[in-house]
């Protein structure tokens, strides 16, 4: 599925980015400034402490945001993983031969520096974004405050009667 992908971040979803970054700092993570992405109508920060994985926190800043659905569900909860390929095309193409549900194409992401991402989903495995690398190599640079990605306008969640289905 990922084959020659690197981690880039967890997303976690929260209804209070202030709260929810100061646990975080509690414990030795720094964060970016809140950014708006007005597209998908959230607000994001990123948390990041070395030796531990980067951290982008996604709250909703209205009604009618992409993760409050995700939000009202869970509560606050990791809720997406972000990986970066050398060739998102060719990710995407593979991901969608294995039997993940694009939410999108690949789009340019100003706030990923123009890299362009795409947002994947399987029920057995959950959100995936995928992340083009600068240039067709792999990223050292740490995510600044304006690298927030944009996240798709609505989620593909599945109604479940079983218990176990609905975490």
């Amino acid at each position: 599925m990922l084959k020659g992908c690197r981690f880039h971040h967890l997303g976690i979803v929260t209804d209070d980015i202030s709260a929810t970054a100061a646990a975080y700092r509690a414990v030795g993570y720094s964060a970016s400034e809140v950014v708006t992405d007005p597209l998908q109508k959230t607000r994001i920060c990123f948390l990041e402490q070395p030796g531990f994985p980067r951290l982008e926190l996604v709250a909703p800043s209205e009604d009618k945001s992409s993760v409050t659905k995700l939000l009202k569900r869970g509560g606050v909860s990791p809720y997406h993983v972000c990986y970066e390929t050398d060739d998102i095309e060719a990710a995407f193409e593979a991901m969608t031969a294995d039997g993940y549900i694009p939410l999108f194409r690949p789009v340019e992401a100003a706030a990923m520096d123009g890299r362009r991402i795409c947002y994947m989903y399987r029920k057995d495995v959950g959100y995936v974004e995928m992340l083009e690398a600068f240039s067709g190599a792999a990223s050292s640079s740490p995510v600044t405050a304006s690298s927030s990605p944009v996240m798709a306008s609505s989620f593909p969640v599945e109604e479940s009667s079983s218990e176990t289905d609905k975490r």
